[in-house]
């Protein structure tokens, strides 16, 4: 798994999805059975699938994604599911758009 410290800056994950003008690159597990979060991020997120698999739901649908997979996604209300055995690990690098808030995690 994957483990963060944020011992010299506790307060650190409390960056949110964006910050405006820039990006923010974070990597994440989704373990199975994870909690579903519907949510929408004020910004274009290139999400890479680096392990296992995840059912992305969005209000369109839903997609299965699996390692090597990319997404593109454009402030749209979304979830992740992860419905397999094994974790999935996304690296998502988010970028803000023009006039866009930042938005809480």
């Amino acid at each position: 798994g994957i483990v963060l410290d944020h011992s010299e800056n506790p307060d650190a994950w409390k960056l949110g999805t964006t910050i405006a003008g820039g990006s923010v690159f974070r990597v994440i597990q989704y373990n199975p059975g994870v909690a579903e979060r519907w949510h929408r991020t004020d910004s274009i997120d290139y999400a890479v699938i680096l392990s296992g698999e995840i059912d992305m739901q969005m209000d369109e649908g839903e997609v299965h994604l699996k390692a090597g997979d990319v997404v593109v996604q454009r402030g749209t209300t979304h979830n992740w599911v992860n419905r397999g055995t094994a974790p999935c690990v996304i690296a998502f690098v988010l970028i803000a758009t023009e006039g866009g808030q930042p938005t809480g995690w």
